[in-house]
């Protein structure tokens, strides 16, 4: 259900962000608490700070302390021994903190409190890494920004629900002569979102859908560690020889951690992790993607029912819960071979896709 947001919270989510993308700190409002909060990977050193605890995500506790039993985040005194290793601790280095420092350095470790998840959804809004510095708001804090928790619950949606469509051209393609693109924009600005429309589809009868995250390295450099590029231009060439179709080009980079924290999880796996346990080093969980920006999306097509092209059953289930029937879906699975097979078998294994 959609609910009212303001242009007022508006511009306090999306200046938050830029203060917190060039290392300014903010003043988090939640409920009665008011909390300094900065970035722990774009921190300035010389930011006067009261009472400071660095806060990470489980899933960068589980593997900082080495326990996957965690579940919650965790908060930890940021201390002149952890600010010194803070790029260890956060993963920023994309190392591991010596396991006797840890142990030594890391023993007053306690969940942190229901505010970090706002901190947290800002983080990836701002598309940097979901480590945060809270301390406590100082007499100078009214020179600051603040942001309410609520205001940033609630962005997401209000984004998707306000995507309009702005501008349309026709296309020719290599593999679909008969193709036009159309953009859609939220009503306040932000990221715009496309639908590539192939052929002539019967919008009114479940047309063949492929909802597509965009990919840098896949789609437009051709890298072979991924299926993205593979998929894209298979989804085309389908939809053109059968009827037709919409492709749904989301900009939603390394499954919704944004194109600077992917290439770091490419690092990480040129290390032996897979995209998974990569995503997570980091503090993300494996798939951060909304949906509701499809679904608003086709609705705005007049689409009601699809043929999803996916091996995804989270797509599925993600583009349902926002009321498109999904009719059926269409296995899209790509050829495997010596650079894509680790990444491929993991999303089997691990993501639960589905093979043919």
């Amino acid at each position: 259900m959609r609910k009212s947001f303001t242009s007022q919270q508006q511009n306090q989510v999306e200046r938050a962000v830029a203060e917190l993308r060039r290392g300014m700190p903010v003043i988090l409002v939640s409920g009665t608490k008011k909390i300094q909060l900065e970035s722990a990977e774009e921190f300035l050193p010389k930011t006067k700070r009261t009472n400071a605890t660095l806060v990470v995500t489980a899933h960068r506790a589980q593997f900082l302390l080495g326990n996957k039993k965690i579940t919650q985040a965790q908060s930890l005194p940021l201390g002149k021994e952890v600010l010194a290793k803070l790029g260890d601790v956060t993963g920023k280095t994309l190392k591991q903190p010596d396991a006797k420092w840890v142990k030594h350095y890391l023993k007053s470790v306690k969940e942190a409190g229901t505010e970090s998840h706002a901190a947290f959804t800002l983080m990836r809004i701002a598309e940097l890494m979901p480590a945060v510095i809270f301390s406590d708001a100082t007499q100078g804090a009214h020179d600051l920004l603040s942001v309410n928790a609520k205001s940033i619950e609630a962005y997401e949606e209000a984004v998707a629900y306000g995507l309009k469509v702005v501008s349309e051209a026709p296309l020719t393609l290599a593999d679909a002569a008969d193709a036009k693109i159309i953009a859609f924009r939220p009503y306040f600005g932000g990221k715009e979102h496309y639908a590539i429309v192939i052929g002539k589809p019967n919008l009114k009868k479940a047309p063949t859908v492929r909802i597509h995250s965009s990919c840098y390295t896949g789609d437009l450099l051709g890298s072979l560690k991924c299926d993205c590029g593979d998929q894209l231009r298979a989804a085309i060439r389908f939809m053109n020889k059968n009827d037709g179709g919409v492709i749904l080009y989301l900009m939603q980079e390394g499954r919704g951690i944004g194109l600077v924290n992917k290439l770091r999880a490419y690092t990480l796996q040129a290390k032996e992790l897979d995209t998974v346990d990569a995503n997570e080093f980091l503090g993300f969980d494996d798939d951060e993607r909304p949906f509701l920006p499809a679904a608003v999306m086709l609705k705005a097509l007049g689409v009601k029912a699809i043929r999803l092209m996916t091996n995804n059953p989270r797509k599925v289930k993600g583009i349902e819960k926002y009321g498109i029937k999904v009719t059926e879906r269409v296995n899209h699975e790509m050829e495997h071979h010596e650079h894509n097979h680790a990444y491929l078998e993991t999303k089997f294994s691990r993501l639960g896709h589905v093979r043919k």
